[in-house]
């Protein structure tokens, strides 16, 4: 009798405990309901970038970069994420919390390049430029004379990078990129203090349309929006969206003409220490070579080469034509004495990039040939099939016998 009564009376239990937890289920059940799904972006597609990614979302994007240490191949774990958002940044979803965040448009901008000054001239918003790395390294004889002035501020560069410089100015962004180095923890200093920093490695890109692309990642910062964003943008915005598509249609017209003519077998790159070093068939130089028609002695397809003297000055006997070569004969010659033994010396075709230089001597091909791909094909198309009197018409390149 005692054990039925045991039993009955926990069936008797049972309908409360279970009503009760039903209730606390339900409940839960509620909140659980009302809680927002993860957000889903969408992908925005790029032609020809590979080192940076966008996703759209509502309000802002997520962007991703892949970061490169002295040339290495990125991989997924060298990758920087970064949120541009414009509004209040509290209305970001959460699973973002841990991304850095940068709001555009953005107004105050250091930038540690010259080659980013340019992507930022290209499309009109250079004024936005309140800091630069260093006077002696740009090539823009306007920037060098603002910071003359004192309109732009020097905020040195590497070892001589002042954290105190860039304090002072407020930017909305440091524009730079990773070396490997020890200047990578000053940048890390920097942003523990709150000061948004984005590598950038546009200079990896292996190809000209590659790197030309990323000017659109420079409309996004400064202007807010994404070419796509707004049906007739480069329209209403003249200055907006436009010159990807100006270099872009030049560029592919002068490839396209280029392959009425032969392929020139060309030399590449220059001895230095007891090795040759010459960019590789997968590389920004590489790209502008080949949609040239010219064909690189040296047939590695990699992004650059380090060759031993002997496997390179054995290649070299078949160029008719050497690019990227060194300043002067001289110079040359005082690198390695087989120099002047080699046909393509003997010829005279024999280039370097350093006609267009800045009031320092900084060398403008490695500031606007990415953001001018279209000039840079034109110059290597040129040298390789052009005469002496349309030579003329180069723009970064020049005959070191000749000119």
């Amino acid at each position: 009798m005692h054990k039925v009564f045991k039993i009955n009376r926990l069936f008797t239990i049972h309908p409360l405990f279970f009503a009760i937890c039903s209730c606390f289920l339900a409940i839960t059940g509620c909140k659980e309901a009302h809680t927002p799904p993860p957000a889903t972006g969408q992908g925005v597609k790029l032609d020809f970038a590979k080192n940076f990614e966008l996703e759209r979302f509502d309000g802002f994007y997520k962007l991703s970069i892949k970061v490169f240490f002295h040339g290495d191949k990125a991989s997924s774990s060298n990758t920087n994420e970064y949120i541009l958002y414009s509004g209040d940044s509290s209305a970001i979803p959460s699973g973002f919390d841990n991304l850095k965040k940068i709001r555009v448009p953005v107004n105050r901008i250091v930038s540690l390049s010259g080659n980013y000054y340019a992507y930022l001239k290209g499309i009109g918003q250079e004024s936005k430029v309140v800091g630069f790395g260093n006077k002696n390294f740009t090539a823009d004889p306007a920037l060098y004379e603002a910071i003359e002035k004192g309109i732009v501020k020097d905020v040195g560069s590497g070892p001589t990078l002042s954290e105190e410089a860039v304090y002072s100015l407020h930017p909305d962004v440091v524009l730079t990129f990773a070396t490997g180095t020890g200047f990578d923890s000053d940048l890390t200093k920097l942003s523990s203090a709150g000061i948004p920093i984005l590598l950038l490695s546009e200079w990896q890109e292996s190809s000209a349309l590659g790197r030309l692309e990323w000017i659109k990642l420079f409309e996004l910062l400064t202007t807010g929006s994404f070419e796509g964003d707004m049906d007739g943008a480069s329209d209403s915005h003249p200055q907006k969206f436009n010159l990807y598509k100006i270099e872009r249609t030049e560029y592919e017209k002068i490839r396209e003409n280029a392959k009425q003519y032969p392929c020139i077998k060309t030399l590449v790159g220059a001895p230095y220490s007891g090795t040759w070093f010459a960019p590789g068939k997968n590389s920004f130089t590489g790209t502008l070579l080949s949609d040239a028609m010219g064909c690189s002695v040296f047939t590695d397809d990699k992004t650059s080469l380090k060759l031993p003297l002997q496997a390179a000055f054995s290649k070299a006997k078949e160029a008719e034509i050497w690019i990227n070569a060194g300043p002067s004969k001289e110079a040359l010659i005082a690198s390695d004495s087989r120099i002047q033994k080699l046909d393509v010396f003997k010829s005279g075709n024999v280039y370097y990039y350093d006609k267009l230089t800045g009031p320092s001597g900084a060398l403008d091909f490695f500031e606007n040939a990415s953001v001018h791909p279209s000039k840079a094909l034109h110059d290597f198309v040129i040298m390789l099939h052009g005469t002496k009197e349309e030579q003329k018409s180069l723009t970064w390149y020049r005959n070191i016998f000749y000119n």
